[in-house]
This record gives structure tokens, C-alpha cells and sequence, in this order.
């Protein structure tokens, strides 16, 4: 499911405007980066949470080319999903 259709499935369901739910989703979307990007850890009850995780920097083998380097550091966004979304 892309996001068009996940508003227009939205839309169905409360009965709003296509252009409210979708300003709706945007607002929350932006405010879920924000919050991740304070470095705060957003816990969705009955749903999951969003977290920064940090990986260290660490040597790389490419077997193409028999040679090594190092891949620096990096922060990704993780989900872990809740245990009753399972």
C-alpha cells in the first residue's frame, strides 16, 4: 500500500476530506522526524516503536576486489513492532 492509497483507505474510514486527511498525515509524519531527530524514542501503544540506533564504524571485506576498508559510523531509524502486532 503506497501512501495515496493508505489516505484515500483513511479518508473512507473517518469520513473527512481527502486534502485534511492527507495535510493530517503530513503533520504527523513531520512531527515523528522531529521528535526521532531530538534523539527522543517514540513508543506507539499496541503498535511498535521508532528509535536512532547507532552503529559503530567497522571494517568491510569487498570479495570482489580482495581489499578492506572501513565503513564509518552511522545512525539508522529502527521499528521494533509491538508484541500484539504479531
Amino acid at each position: 500500500m503506497n501512501k495515496k492509497q493508505f489516505i484515500d483507505e483513511l479518508k473512507n474510514r473517518i469520513n473527512m476530506p481527502r486534502n485534511v486527511v492527507e495535510n493530517n498525515l503530513d503533520i504527523t509524519i513531520e512531527l515523528l522526524k522531529e521528535i526521532l531527530f531530538k534523539g527522543e524514542k517514540v513508543k506507539l501503544k499496541n503498535f511498535g516503536s521508532f528509535y536512532f540506533k547507532q552503529y559503530k564504524e567497522r571494517l568491510f571485506f569487498n570479495p570482489h576486489t580482495n581489499s578492506k576498508t572501513y565503513l564509518p559510523p552511522k545512525k539508522v531509524i529502527v521499528f521494533k513492532c509491538s508484541k500484539r502486532l504479531i
